[in-house]
């Protein structure tokens, strides 16, 4: 109950955070990040978590790093890592996921991740759109 509250009072602070911030004209750039300068291609679309209690419930990803959690913007970096492709999420802490060939689930690459953001996986949901602003 504890940790549920504390990830709630998280999300509105920095909500309020970042609603503040975005008016200064200093957004982050999200970065590709690859071994061997091997082209990353960014992911495109809505991975809904697996998980049902869990808080962190879907991940919009967009291209050039544009990301949305929970309705608010945020942004993620993709790189190659021992051969696998892993996203860096930023929301209230780096979700680190590992995706799979097809680009169809997300699993957790971390223990910040499991204990965060879900002890299952995001799985691609074509149905839903995307949007990122």
């Amino acid at each position: 109950m504890k940790k549920k509250l504390l990830i709630s009072a998280l999300m509105v602070v920095s909500v309020f955070v970042f609603s503040c911030k975005k008016g200064t004209g200093q957004d982050q750039k999200a970065e590709v990040i690859a071994e061997e300068s091997q082209p990353v291609a960014w992911l495109n679309g809505t991975y809904v978590n697996q998980q049902e209690d869990a808080l962190l419930k879907e991940i919009v990803l967009c291209d050039e790093g544009k990301a949305s959690v929970s309705s608010v913007s945020r942004t993620y970096t993709i790189a190659i890592e021992k051969g696998k492709t892993k996203i860096t999420v930023s929301s209230n802490g780096n979700f680190a996921f590992y995706v799979s060939e097809d680009k169809t689930t997300l699993t957790p690459a971390d223990a910040f991740t499991k204990e965060w953001g879900t002890n299952a996986v995001f799985l691609l949901d074509k149905e839903k759109e995307q949007s990122c602003k």
